[in-house]
């Protein structure tokens, strides 16, 4: 009994508003996300950091690659650089749309080596959800701004290294 009264506080402690800050997007935290990123026919791992700028908005750098599954014989690299706007965060939550610049790398990785490299700029929409203070999950997506550009979908962890 007295272990599932520990372990009732315990998650009591971790779930309850007090380990959250009044609002978890804010000005001059840091925050580091990965995950697994769906991309046309490959499964990639990106890579995130995101800094507040102000209470509203974020810049960021994002690495995609890493080449997990690849149906189409190809593997490549993404890089941006984007901005968010972070309109309606709660202690909880932090949704947000913004814009990513980026260029990406594509070789195939069958003989007769095709080679792609692309300038890409892409509308992003996502949301985390905080756990705790630290640490939560995330959902994001981006759509390309030219047709020949795809839809990507992640999710993964973050943590918020400035509490």
């Amino acid at each position: 009994m007295k272990t599932t009264l520990s372990l009732a506080g315990l998650l009591s402690l971790i779930f309850s508003g007090s380990l959250f800050a009044q609002q978890s997007f804010e000005r001059k935290n840091v925050f580091l996300s990965a995950g697994p990123v769906f991309f046309g026919q490959t499964l990639d791992l990106t890579l995130t950091g995101e800094y507040g700028i102000s209470s509203k908005i974020g810049v960021g750098l994002r690495v995609t690659g890493g080449h997990l599954i690849s149906r189409s014989g190809y593997s490549g690299i993404h890089t941006a650089a984007f901005a968010n706007y972070y309109g309606l965060t709660s202690a909880q939550f932090d949704p947000y749309v913004g814009l990513a610049v980026g260029k990406t790398t594509y070789v195939r990785e069958v003989q007769g080596s095709d080679n792609y490299a692309g300038f890409r700029v892409s509308l992003q929409a996502g949301v985390r959800y905080w756990v705790t203070r630290r640490l939560g999950v995330y959902a994001h997506g981006l759509v390309g701004l030219r047709r020949d550009v795809l839809p990507v979908a992640e999710a993964g962890l973050t943590m918020n290294l400035a509490h």
